[in-house]
């Protein structure tokens, strides 16, 4: 690309103001840049998350909200002289005439949880999974996993007593 073109897109005579984040905010967008990227490319047209209301699914979840905010951050952004983000978005949600009017119209477009309760599950741990997909704008559904777990344990205590230890 040669300085004409990047003169003509707004690259070169644009000022940006730089800004510094924090190493925590530093941590949240790296990882939503790389979902919104991934979720661009791999013609998906959204993220599942086993939400169990735990830390570590709740992270996973608050980078998917930090990615709808920044797609809708950008969307909105008058001196953004592109419409690709919003192109890409439509594309993913499969509807052309979809503007999201907040981030949380974006998960509710691609973002879905399930908390998938055993017998070792407290009440507290559903409440806590509800409340953050809710907080998301996320899809939420729950399913009881118990047989599924049974099945598993079953069969690999079937393996073990049929394998020699190596």
């Amino acid at each position: 690309m040669d300085s004409s073109t990047l003169r003509r897109q707004g690259g070169l005579d644009e000022k940006k103001e730089i800004t510094h984040h924090s190493p925590e905010v530093e941590m949240s967008l790296g990882p939503a840049c790389w979902l919104w990227d991934y979720l661009r490319r791999s013609g998906l047209n959204g993220f599942f998350l086993p939400l169990s209301g735990g830390a570590d699914s709740a992270a996973s979840a608050a980078l998917v909200g930090v990615m709808c905010q920044m797609v809708f951050d950008e969307i909105q952004d008058e001196q953004s002289h592109s419409s690709t983000v919003l192109s890409d978005l439509r594309r993913i949600v499969k509807n052309d005439k979809f503007t999201p009017l907040s981030w949380q119209d974006i998960c509710k477009k691609i973002f879905y949880c399930c908390y998938m309760a055993t017998r070792n599950n407290s009440p507290e741990t559903l409440q806590r999974a509800k409340a953050l997909a809710h907080e998301l704008g996320a899809n939420f559904d729950e399913a009881n996993i118990d047989d599924v777990c049974d099945a598993f344990s079953k069969t690999w205590t079937q393996i073990g007593k049929t394998r020699e230890p190596s």
